[in-house]
This record gives structure tokens, C-alpha cells and sequence, in this order.
């Protein structure tokens, strides 16, 4: 309802609010990122990020008629595990976390014994 010109703004501010360092963000489909990151913390700085996008996009984006929510599935890498299977791992907690009312971060429970090493956040802003 918005129109190519919005749909832009609201994905150029999406990438601006997901730069951090040691952040490695991809837009991977529509309004879809992935990022990869390497911290213990992984957790905390996914929803700082989760939050920080819908603040810069309501900062950046003239005349939306509300706020852009922004949802966030963790998932950890195992040894041995293909990035496919990473993606995959994340976008299931993405899904989790929209469909507990979105707007928010779910993680991965079995996996935060595995803390060391990558993790992979899925987010999309909707």
C-alpha cells in the first residue's frame, strides 16, 4: 500500500539498523535477513539489533501509518553442520517467534549448550 519507493526505504534502513561489529548481515529474500555473528552473547545482541531496526526504520521511513515490529529466530552451529542447516535451524525460530505473537526474539533452547562458535539470527521485519 506503501509502493516500491517505502518497501526500499523501510529494507535501506532494515541493513543500516543490522551493522555491528563482528555482524556479518545479508538480506537473503524479501524482507528477510540473516546474520551471522560470533559471540557468546548472542542472545543480547539479537535483540538489541531486533529492536534498534524497528526504531531506525521508524526514524528513517517518512509515513508509515505504524510502527514496523521486527521478529528474530537464534539458532547455534554444531560441528560439522552445513550453513543450509544453520539457515534452517534460525528460520524455525523465526517462525516460532511469530507465531508466539511476533515482534520479538525466540532462540533455539536445545542448542545454548553449544554457545561457543557461530550463530546464525534469522529476522524479518513485517
Amino acid at each position: 500500500h506503501f509502493g516500491h519507493d517505502a518497501g526500499d526505504m523501510v529494507i535501506i534502513a532494515a541493513a543500516a539498523a543490522l551493522q555491528d561489529e563482528g555482524v556479518f548481515a545479508a538480506r537473503i529474500g524479501g524482507e528477510e535477513f540473516a546474520l551471522l555473528v560470533y559471540t557468546d552473547r548472542a542472545a543480547e545482541l539479537a535483540e538489541r539489533l531486533r529492536a534498534r531496526l524497528s526504531l531506525r526504520i521508524a526514524r528513517d521511513v517518512p509515513g508509515l501509518d505504524g510502527p514496523v515490529t521486527a521478529s528474530a529466530g537464534l539458532a547455534w552451529t554444531l560441528p560439522g553442520m552445513t550453513f543450509d542447516a544453520m539457515l534452517k535451524a534460525a528460520d524455525l525460530q523465526l517462525y516460532r517467534a511469530k507465531g508466539e505473537g511476533r515482534n520479538r526474539l525466540s532462540v533455539a533452547k536445545d542448542q545454548q549448550a553449544a554457545q561457543s562458535g557461530a550463530q546464525l539470527i534469522s529476522s524479518a521485519a513485517a
